[in-house]
């Protein structure tokens, strides 16, 4: 019966990673919500190439405040070893956060039309958004938010 009930914990971690998206995620996910919703206010009173681009790039500054929120939040929890851990990963994901930016801005730059110029801000928004679901996920976890 060797590895007969890997599936079992496994099906178990992945049910409690499920419930555990309250909490702390929940009120980071209402603050994503809310600037989201301010980004689109904005763009409905521009909706002009330049404008929503303006509309984005703030976004985007909007979420690297809670990004730095979040992370200083579960900095909190964590003991030395997973804050240097967590000091890295943070580190690690900017480099892969400024690399993959940098490869979309290119790609999306040899495309025709103003569009275009949209794609870069809405992928540094994606990044940042997952980011924060992301570390708000382990806040979480550190609290045992199960339910």
């Amino acid at each position: 019966m060797k590895g007969g009930f890997k599936m079992p914990i496994f099906i178990l971690f992945i049910a409690l990673s499920i419930t555990s998206l309250g909490g702390v995620v929940d009120d980071y996910e209402k603050e994503i919500s809310r600037l989201e919703k301010q980004c689109e206010e904005k763009m409905s009173k521009d909706y002009s190439t330049t404008g929503m681009v303006l509309a984005t790039q703030e976004y985007y500054e909007e979420l690297d405040k809670v990004l730095n929120k979040v992370y200083k939040e579960l900095m909190a929890t964590l003991d030395e070893e997973g804050k240097v851990d967590l000091r890295d990963s943070q580190r690690e994901w900017i480099k892969f956060r400024d690399k993959e930016v940098a490869f979309a801005a290119n790609l999306y730059s040899k495309k025709d039309g103003s569009i275009w110029r949209l794609s870069t801000p809405s992928i540094m928004t994606n990044l940042m958004e997952n980011r924060i679901r992301e570390l708000a996920s382990y806040i979480g976890d550190q609290r045992d938010e199960l339910f």
